[in-house]
């Protein structure tokens, strides 16, 4: 996520983190040594959180890729999958 982030950020890319943590302090650790640089939110509320309800995440880690409308475009892609997907999308997005 981190590479994906930094090669497409400048593109229009945005990840919001939605934590499911309970414990704040562990959250806050881990945000700084995995060296997250995007938004990140958290309730404390682990499983309970309202968009893990909404989302029916089951499991974590878990992902969503959203398009600015709204529309889940994919779910769960991870390392290559992932690039494969976002470069589709960005040069989809620059012949436009």
């Amino acid at each position: 996520m981190v590479k994906a982030y930094q090669k497409y950020r400048s593109k229009g890319f945005e990840i919001i983190g939605i934590s499911l943590d309970e414990n704040k302090a562990e959250w806050l650790k881990a945000i700084r040594d995995d060296e997250l640089k995007w938004t990140q939110l958290s309730d404390l509320k682990s499983f309970k959180n309202s968009v893990a309800q909404q989302l029916f995440i089951q499991a974590v880690p878990d992902n969503f890729l959203i398009a600015p409308n709204g529309v889940v475009l994919a779910k769960g892609l991870r390392g290559d999958n992932l690039n494969k997907e976002l470069e589709r999308i960005f040069k989809y997005t620059k012949s436009r």
